[in-house]
């Protein structure tokens, strides 16, 4: 019983002791759990707040542990040497510290405008640029140190000259005075000589006067004399009228004819040849007979004849001419004659070639074909001189020189001179043609020179 009992008061402290420890136990697991809880919260937003500055996954980033291992080195977090770093390179790139990445990639942009390489490209770029900038402005520096030493040269020349052109002023001063004492001398000597040359041309003037009166006296008595022999000479010229002949025109006379035909080489043999001073290329005009050759009344001009020719074969007395052209129902016939103005074997005609020609056929006269016309008449054995003169059998006049409108007074002197020069060819022009109908000299325009040579209008040769 006592054993028992003994027993029992033991299981009884134990269960006790037990309960105790047991209550002991889930006290300080409550304690225990509440710090826990409080600690996992702590942990939870300090990890939060952490995450803001860097995540896990930065943290194992190569890039970001060497950054620590800096930060390390500089006794600072990675935070701070960030700042730190952040500060440093506003400062460089901005002047200033405190901005944000955000506030530097602005101002960047805007010095780099739209270039969007990187920044050190565009650094270096604009190193180039300024070395390029100093090596012309090291040109320009040395251009404009050859500029100054050129000026400096140039002044010293100049006042080199300025030194002679002092010295000659002087002489030239000197040599003026004595050209004024000549010049006095010589105007006392022209005032005498003035006087002197007075007085004799009025001693002229009063020996012309009875000299003119002299004269009057005998042209009136000629003049009497010229009536008195106009009128004899018109009776004698009326009385023997019948037994006058009335020469023929030089440019009317026959100078051969054909004597034979070949028709079917289309040409002709002509009666004259190398004894009578043909030439090739020379051409006649055909006619039946001599009296053909004459102006038509109604259109001034000479009739055409039957056939042109052209010599292609000289012989002695004799020639070959192949037909050029043929007025169709009158072919060149045996015993037709020729003519041609310019030829003649048994004298030189000469011609005065003067007006704007058309030789080559395009419809426009101009000076410079009247070479053509003048080579031609030369090329026969005529002769071409610049003055009408007495002995001229021929005046050849081409279109007349079409004078401009008169130029103003504002219109360069080169247009001025032209129009003189063109309007003094105009007048000759005149002059010449009034001069030939006075003195009775032909007149030949081109149209009348080609038909009494035989040459074909449009063709030059």
């Amino acid at each position: 019983m006592a054993g028992r009992t003994s027993t029992s008061v033991g299981v009884g402290v134990t269960i006790t002791l037990l309960g105790i420890s047991t209550l002991a136990l889930f006290v300080l697991f409550g304690v225990y759990f509440g710090k826990y809880n409080a600690i996992k919260q702590d942990y939870d937003t300090k990890e939060k707040t952490n995450e803001q500055f860097i995540t896990s996954g930065e943290r194992n980033d190569a890039t970001m542990r060497a950054m620590q291992s800096e930060a390390q080195k500089e006794r600072k977090s990675l935070v701070g040497y960030f700042v730190s770093k952040t500060q440093g390179l506003s400062r460089s790139i901005a002047g200033v510290e405190g901005l944000s990445f955000k506030d530097l990639d602005i101002k960047i942009r805007e010095r780099a405008g739209a270039d969007n390489s990187p920044l050190l490209t565009i650094v270096a770029n604009k190193d180039e640029e300024i070395a390029g900038l100093k090596n012309e402005v090291a040109k320009a520096d040395d251009s404009r140190k050859a500029a100054v030493t050129e000026l400096e040269r140039v002044r010293g020349a100049v006042g080199d000259t300025q030194k002679t052109l002092a010295t000659e002023n002087a002489k030239l001063k000197t040599q003026i005075t004595g050209y004024e004492t000549e010049l006095g001398n010589y105007r006392s000597g022209l005032g005498d000589a003035t006087t002197k040359m007075k007085d004799a041309i009025k001693l002229l003037e009063a020996e012309s006067a009875e000299r003119t009166k002299r004269l009057e006296g005998k042209i009136a008595g000629l003049e009497r004399d010229n009536l008195i022999i106009t009128e004899l000479v018109a009776k004698l010229r009326g009385e023997q009228s019948k037994e006058l002949l009335k020469g023929q025109n030089e440019e009317a006379l026959v100078d051969g004819t054909i004597v034979g035909l070949l028709p079917a080489q289309n040409q002709v043999s002509i009666s004259v040849g190398r004894k009578q001073k043909v030439q090739l290329g020379m051409s006649f005009t055909v006619y039946a007979e001599a009296k053909q050759i004459k102006i038509d009344e109604k259109t001034n001009e000479y009739k055409r004849g039957k056939a042109t020719l052209e010599v292609i074969n000289v012989g002695e007395d004799t020639s070959i001419c192949r037909i050029t052209s043929e007025t169709k129902g009158t072919p060149a016939v045996k015993g037709d004659v020729i003519a041609n103005a310019i030829y003649d074997p048994a004298k030189v005609y000469k011609f005065v070639v003067f007006g704007n020609f058309d030789t080559n056929g395009d419809a426009e006269s101009t000076p410079g074909e009247r070479g053509d016309v003048v080579t031609m008449i030369q090329s026969w054995n005529g002769k071409v001189i610049d003055e009408l003169a007495g002995d001229v059998d021929f005046l050849v006049l081409g279109e007349r020189p079409l004078l401009p409108p008169k130029p103003g007074v504002d219109v360069p002197y080169e247009v001025v001179q032209q129009y003189v020069r063109i309007e003094r060819e105009a007048a000759r022009y005149d002059e010449y043609y009034k001069a030939a109908q006075a003195s009775s000299v032909p007149v030949l325009n081109q149209n009348r020179l080609f038909t009494l040579i035989g040459k074909p209008m449009g063709r030059n040769r």
